[in-house]
């Protein structure tokens, strides 16, 4: 970060020798994120409303509303500047960009700029109902006591499918319940019938053209796998922008003319010596 540049180049208290109140240095730094960001998010909000007709026939007070937003979100992102430039003046310059790394990270994941925000872990009908409606899935189940509903906005064949599975499950449900209740021993009898279930008398296995197992894809799988290679590839680039920096301030030349300067004392005395 460019603060940490600053705190080594000592440009913080040079401000300070000045006469100047720590505050203006803050407020220079929070103005400068939010006048970014307002600018980012306003061409991005623009271009994409007129290339793709993101918004299309909106009033003009859904434009105020959004512009709110948007303002109240980039003084966010300037609060989060001054108080991540606040640390780097208090803790180790190492601990900080971990911490950063790691807020940055989290906040990108809930964000949804590493993986949709769909996947992530949400059982509230109203999510599933929303990824229906917005066309991410097909069809949405609410399961009741003894009925089911099934919430469609497209009528594919996946939703026939859901249909009479659910229909099939509720079925067997509702013949075990009536079993049960004109049985001596309903207990022995949903063993038995448990038992006869996992003793079936046909088997199916699924296998690919050349005999072997099927791949399952799983998607947590998938995620994590992709997650921890972007936090590799991060901490490389994080740590090779280090060592461009360390090259800028000219510490490998002094490192090698350090050796250098050794190796010719070592070779002097040798020659004095023999």
């Amino acid at each position: 970060m460019k603060s940490a540049a600053e705190k080594r180049e000592k440009v913080f208290e040079r401000i300070l020798f000045t006469g100047r109140h720590p505050i203006y240095y803050l407020t220079g730094k929070g103005a400068a994120a939010f006048i970014m960001a307002m600018l980012q998010l306003s061409a991005l909000l623009l271009l994409t409303h007129f290339i793709f007709d993101l918004f299309p026939r909106r009033s003009l007070h859904f434009w105020w509303g959004m512009g709110l937003i948007t303002m109240m979100f980039c003084l966010s992102i300037g609060a989060i500047t001054i108080l991540f430039t606040s640390l780097i003046f208090h803790i180790k310059e190492a601990a900080a960009n971990s911490l950063f790394t790691l807020i940055l990270g989290l906040i990108g994941t809930i964000g949804g700029s590493f993986v949709p925000i769909y996947i992530l872990p949400d059982d509230s009908s109203i999510s599933r109902a929303m990824d229906v409606r917005e066309g991410r899935a097909d069809v949405a189940v609410r399961l009741m006591e003894n009925n089911y509903q099934l919430i469609a906005t497209v009528d594919s064949l996946n939703v026939g499918l859901v249909d009479r599975y659910i229909h099939s499950v509720f079925e067997k449900e509702f013949q075990f319940r009536a079993a049960t209740e004109h049985s001596n021993n309903p207990s022995q009898l949903l063993d038995e019938v448990k038992r006869n279930l996992m003793q079936a008398a046909v088997t199916m296995k699924a296998l690919t053209m050349g005999g072997g197992n099927m791949i399952r894809y799983d998607r947590g799988f998938h995620l994590m796998i992709g997650f921890t290679l972007f936090l590799v590839i991060f901490t490389i680039g994080f740590k090779l922008n280090a060592i461009l920096q360390e090259k800028t301030s000219g510490i490998w030349n002094r490192c090698f003319s350090l050796r250098w300067a050794k190796l010719r004392s070592i070779s002097d005395i040798y020659f004095i010596a023999s």
